[in-house]
């Protein structure tokens, strides 16, 4: 069902269609779901569509259109050259920043970096046993083949079997070919109870987190000055205003993270410098 709604949108004419007929819509094309049912789709592309919303006065309507999603690395590679998308949502990295342009304000707070573990139940014992880089070390992660997290995993030491896609992920620790997928504390229970519906033994564990610098933005062509700055611009009114807190407090994806201080005695395995997990 998935696929074919995917398919329907991408085949629709970009051209631009107004209530008002004096009034031009601004295309905005963003990647569509990883997954069925995909939290962060909803969550990413509902932020998107609020800072759209909230600077309309000043620039123009928006028809956002969505195209199936390739896979993270074809994504980074199709903005980068001026093909199919329009803005996407991934992690800072050097190369990123040297291919596209950043809006500045993470998505995330200061919180993409601070991990919990997607493990099989019957593992939680075992992780509870887990307290420093070396013992992490003995077991395998799994992350996604384009993801910066998993050369921060692997310059630290730690054994990452690099993926492609998520549902593949899940499906790797359901299966215990990998030990676990660290996802941020952000994201973590509401897309491990998202899998579930497939591997009902999956679950979030973080009596022990991971934590290394990383933050989510979102990013356009860096020629796309006049979007960038719209979409900064929105970001730093919902900012102003609490709205972007009170999204994430209440979004199926997020809501699971408050309050912060649930994660006050959860033991912290560091990589480089940390920044506290704090509003």
């Amino acid at each position: 069902m998935l696929k074919s709604v995917l398919f329907l949108i991408g085949i629709l004419s970009t051209a631009a269609v107004s209530a008002d007929p004096m009034v031009e819509q601004m295309v905005v094309r963003i990647a569509g779901p990883q997954t069925e049912n995909d939290p962060s789709f909803d969550y990413f592309s509902g932020l998107l569509t609020e800072v759209f919303r909230v600077t309309e006065n000043d620039y123009r309507p928006v028809d956002l259109q969505v195209v199936p999603f390739p896979g993270q690395g074809r994504t980074v590679l199709e903005l980068a050259q001026g093909r199919r998308f329009d803005v996407i949502w991934t992690a800072k990295s050097p190369l990123r920043d040297d291919t596209l342009k950043r809006i500045s304000l993470p998505l995330m707070r200061n919180g993409l970096g601070w991990r919990g573990f997607v493990i099989r139940a019957d593992r939680q014992e075992a992780f509870r046993q887990i307290h420093d880089l070396k013992s992490l070390s003995k077991l395998r992660a799994c992350q996604g083949q384009h993801w910066p997290d998993a050369d921060i995993l692997e310059m630290a030491g730690l054994p990452v079997l690099r993926i492609e896609s998520i549902d593949t992920m899940f499906a790797m620790v359901a299966n215990s070919r990998c030990d676990y997928l660290p996802l941020s504390v952000f994201e973590g229970k509401g897309e491990t109870n998202n899998a579930r519906v497939t591997y009902p033994e999956l679950r979030f564990f973080t009596d022990t987190l991971l934590a290394y610098s990383l933050s989510m933005h979102f990013f356009v062509h860096p020629q796309n000055t006049l979007l960038a700055q719209r979409i900064e611009r929105g970001l730093m009114q919902l900012e102003a205003v609490g709205w972007i807190e009170e999204y994430m407090r209440n979004h199926r994806l997020t809501a699971s993270a408050f309050p912060l201080e649930q994660f006050a005695s959860s033991h912290v395995i560091e990589i480089g410098d940390v920044q506290a997990l704090a509003f």
